[in-house]
């Protein structure tokens, strides 16, 4: 099997071992929650492959259109309200 952006099943197995089965981002192991297993996430410009990641990483990052500046802004608001008691 190969993944759009080239990585074979080969190599994703390998990386999945490397990561420790966690994802890139969010570090939560990919067997909790409603998504079992991690998706190889990559560039929509360029196709490039970036790593492993879970669902719901991958799912932030396309709503909010892989754009770094917005992801900032969204950390800037939470900051901005976060309470560490909750």
């Amino acid at each position: 099997m190969l993944f759009r952006s080239g990585v074979t099943q080969h190599e994703y197995n390998l990386l999945v071992a490397k990561q420790n089965n966690k994802c890139k981002v969010c570090e939560s192991d990919a067997g909790e929650g409603q998504f079992t297993r991690l998706v190889v996430d990559h560039c929509h410009k360029s196709n490039e492959f970036r790593g492993l990641i879970c669902q719901g990483c991958n799912m932030a990052l396309g709503n909010a259109k892989d754009n770094p500046e917005t992801l900032r802004k969204l950390a800037d608001y939470l900051d901005e309200y976060y309470d560490p008691r909750t």
